[in-house]
């Protein structure tokens, strides 16, 4: 009995180690299913991944290939537009050698402030012209004639006569009805070395045809800084690569200041080499936008002379010369193109005896005069096309000799005029002085063009005045950018 107890404890036993073995072997069965599972599954999973990185392997093949095409597509359109503006310029080049290389333009501004008009000497006689002091302004399909049978000279203050027949050539006549903006987009032009210089008398308004209002008012140096980004900006699409820096100088009774220099008004030494003026010692100042340019001409304006006279409450007495350099890069033909744009503020020519200075002013004016007749010097030789051109002989042109109708570069001079009594004198030296220009221009191989823009506006602000603008101008060569600088 005790044996068979013995064998049954022990049965009993083998059975429980038999069942916990079984279940043991039950939950391994389990485990190992579900791992089979998640190997499946994983497995799918990596079969779907592969599938996928074999279609993307493909798309992105089929996009390199797209994008290698189109590159190439995108190379022979730069080639063509290479080719076609080479071509435009070429084309602009004679243009402008038939409109010549130094051109002029004459604006009136309105009356200001308490000026007056004690006798009529300037006469709108139609929509298409305006006579002064007896000269006739004409407009005839962008072709303007000045006549003069009777032209008035002067002598010991008082008005004489003297016969002489005048005729000029140009292309607009802007009367009151020309905004700002229509002038400058009319002469949106291609450049090289590019000099637009306001002359005239004390008050005239030549900071105002150059700088402008806010707005539609904006004169000449915003709009044009405005169109050289765009441009710039297109070029770049082009595949060019461009760099644009500022300079602004002020010459003061011969002597040059630089306006950009961090701490001062600082005076800087103009060398000249090789026909060429050095601006080594001149600040150049990176731009890449507008407000930059700007910033920077609103921060020399604190830098520059300005006195009373009795012409004018604000008398600018340096002339101001604000110059853009740019550089340019083409990597696909490894080329390296350079031009300047030289934006002028003369000061303002007027007598000695009507300004009513003395002391340092009457230096400034002996100073400003002379520089102003040296301008026409150099402008009146460099249209003779003689074999000297004395650019040395002042500072103001030592700094323009670059720009003043040299080699490609392109001249435009807007001579400014008041319309009261009281300028009457000087109004006509300017008017005599474009003359001057146009007579000699005419005996010469090199035609110019006297543009005479007339404005009159109902209200100018007091201090500057308000008004439509004179044209811009400019051109391109080999020598120079073959890119457009306005476009």
């Amino acid at each position: 009995m005790q044996i068979n107890q013995k064998q049954q404890e022990e049965r009993s036993k083998k059975d429980a180690e038999i069942e916990m073995l079984r279940k043991q072997l039950d939950e391994a069965n389990e485990q190992l299913r579900m791992e089979s599972e998640s190997k499946k599954m994983w497995m799918d999973s990596a079969r779907e991944a592969q599938e996928k990185v074999t279609t993307e392997a493909a798309r992105i093949k089929a996009l390199e290939d797209e994008l290698r095409t189109l590159k190439e597509k995108l190379e022979l359109m730069q080639l063509k537009l290479l080719d076609n503006d080479i071509e435009i310029r070429q084309l602009y080049e004679t243009c402008i050698d038939l409109k010549g290389r130094i051109r002029l333009c004459v604006r009136i501004r309105p009356l200001i402030g308490n000026e007056c008009i004690t006798f009529q000497y300037i006469d709108i006689v139609n929509d298409n012209t305006v006579q002064i002091m007896h000269v006739s302004i004409i407009a005839r399909n962008k072709e303007l004639v000045l006549r003069s049978s009777l032209q008035l000279g002067w002598k010991s203050g008082s008005l004489t006569k003297r016969s002489k027949a005048v005729q000029c050539e140009c292309e607009h006549l802007w009367l009151d009805d020309a905004s700002q903006s229509d002038v400058f987009e009319s002469s949106a032009l291609y450049g090289s070395n590019v000099a637009i210089i306001a002359y005239g008398q004390t008050g005239s308004g030549k900071t105002y045809t150059m700088r402008g209002g806010d707005g539609d008012s904006a004169g000449i140096i915003p709009r044009a800084l405005a169109m050289l980004f765009d441009s710039s900006a297109k070029l770049q699409l082009a595949g060019w690569v461009v760099e644009i820096s500022l300079s602004i100088l002020e010459i003061y009774v011969g002597k040059c200041y630089d306006l950009l220099d961090e701490h001062e008004r600082r005076p800087f030494t103009l060398h000249f080499a090789n026909n060429n003026p050095d601006f080594r010692e001149l600040t150049s100042l990176a731009i890449t936008t507008v407000d930059e340019a700007l910033t920077g001409i609103a921060r020399s304006d604190m830098l520059r002379s300005w006195a009373r006279t009795d012409t004018s409450e604000y008398s600018s007495r340096g002339h101001t010369i604000v110059r853009i350099q740019i550089n340019s890069y083409l990597p696909q033909q490894n080329k390296c193109l350079s031009s300047c744009i030289s934006l002028v503020d003369l000061a303002g020519s007027e007598r000695v005896k009507e300004s009513g200075v003395s002391g340092e002013r009457l230096e400034e004016t002996k100073y400003i005069n002379k520089s102003l007749s040296q301008l026409g010097v150099v402008l009146r030789a460099e249209l003779a096309q003689g074999n000297h051109v004395p650019y040395t002989s002042d500072p103001l042109t030592k700094a323009l000799s670059e720009s003043l109708g040299a080699g490609s570069s392109k001249t435009m001079l807007i001579a400014n005029i008041r319309p009261d009594s009281a300028a009457t004198y000087e109004s006509y030296r300017t008017i005599e002085f474009a003359n001057q220009q146009f007579i000699l221009s005419a005996s010469s191989q090199t035609k110019l063009g006297i543009s005479y823009f007339i404005s009159y506006r109902p209200c100018w602000s007091k201090r500057i005045g308000a008004g439509d603008i004179a044209e811009v101008n400019g051109d391109c060569s080999e020598r120079w950018m073959r890119i457009p600088l306005w476009m």
